[in-house]
Formats: structure tokens, sequence, C-alpha cells
């Protein structure tokens, strides 16, 4: 709240509309950030066991196994893996936005968009693991599209509902933890870190 006063109050400073930026004068509180947890090679292969043939199973894998974020992990493209070479490029995210459609009654929608920073857009060297994986989300991913028929909404995206539309990436955590529950493992983000399991 601190930090979204002292901007506001430093853009009226820049308009003349205030003399003095008053909430960047005193020192901010001092937080103490919360700890991280791990999760320990058993409750990863009992994750690996709940997510075993779930629409999000390849998905969860893979920011475990690359510690990505859930829109990066969602806004894989098909275009941008490439087969031959094992590799697939980090080049967009699924995020949810506010709407600023007046005419529309809904008040935020999700957006694909192409990641901001050269950082963030990057390529991951897949794992012979992760590629079988890939390879059977695939013939899953043609299946549901085939069931779909009409309703099918081709956005190139490898994770989508089941009519082809961006996972909401609130949904995908719900389903997560939703996984963790019920592998015993209590409430586990789906940013929270993971270890990786050695078959």
């Amino acid at each position: 709240m601190r930090t979204v006063l002292r901007r506001a109050l430093g853009q009226a400073e820049r308009e003349g509309l205030v003399a003095r930026n008053v909430a960047a004068l005193p020192s901010p509180p001092r937080m103490r950030a919360r700890e991280g947890r791990t999760r320990t090679m058993q409750q990863a292969r009992r994750l690996v066991a709940a997510t075993s043939g779930d629409r999000i199973e390849v998905a969860v894998l893979i920011a475990r196994s690359y510690g990505m974020r859930r829109g990066e992990v969602l806004g894989l493209r098909w275009s941008a893996l490439n087969w031959h070479a094992g590799t697939l490029g980090v080049t967009h995210g699924v995020k949810r936005i506010n709407n600023r459609d007046a005419s529309s009654d809904r008040r935020t929608q999700l957006v694909v968009s192409e990641l901001k920073t050269p950082k963030a857009r990057r390529v991951l060297a897949l794992t012979p693991e992760v590629m079988d994986k890939l390879r059977q989300h695939r013939v899953r991913h043609r299946e549901a599209r085939k069931t779909a028929s009409a309703l099918w909404q081709d956005h190139g995206l490898i994770f989508t509902t089941a009519i082809g539309t961006p996972i909401d990436p609130d949904n995908f955590s719900h389903a997560f933890s939703r996984l963790c529950e019920s592998a015993g493992l209590g409430h586990w983000h789906s940013h929270d870190s993971g270890t990786p399991v050695r078959r």
C-alpha cells in the first residue's frame, strides 16, 4: 500500500498537484519474507503418481523440472517445440488482465502475450522423459480436438481447456492444489519449489 501511495503522490508532485511527496519521507516498515519450501524426493514421487493421467500432468512436470511460472507453462506453444532437437522455446505467457472493453460485462479477460524481457524468453533443453510425455500429451490433445469438433478454438497452445482455449492460471493453481491434497501432501501452491524426480 505504501508503494502504491508513494508512486501516486510522486506523479502528483511531478504534475505540480502537491508540493511534496510525503509518502517518500518515512522509511518503509521491515517485512520478514516468508521462507520457501522444497518437496522431498518422496513427496515429489507422490505428486507424480497423483498427476499421472491428469489433464495437467505434463504441465506440472515441465513446471517442476524447469522451475517455470504457471503463466509461462500455460503459454507454451506447439510451434516453439522442436521435436528433432528436443528443445522448447518459452516465448509467451497466459495472464488475466482487466478488461478494457466497456461493452463487455466481464471485468477481466485472459490474454496470451509475448514475454516482455529478453531474459524471460529462453529455450529449454528437454529431457527424454519430458519429450516422451509431450508425445503422449500430443495424442490426447488431438483426441480432445476431435471430440470438441466445431467448438474447438485453436490458439496454438500445448496446454488448453477441453475446447482449445487458454487455461486460466488460477484454475491451474486450484487443480494443482487439489492434486497435492489427493496425494496427501497438504496445500501446495504451483509456484512452490519442486524437487526433480529420478526414476
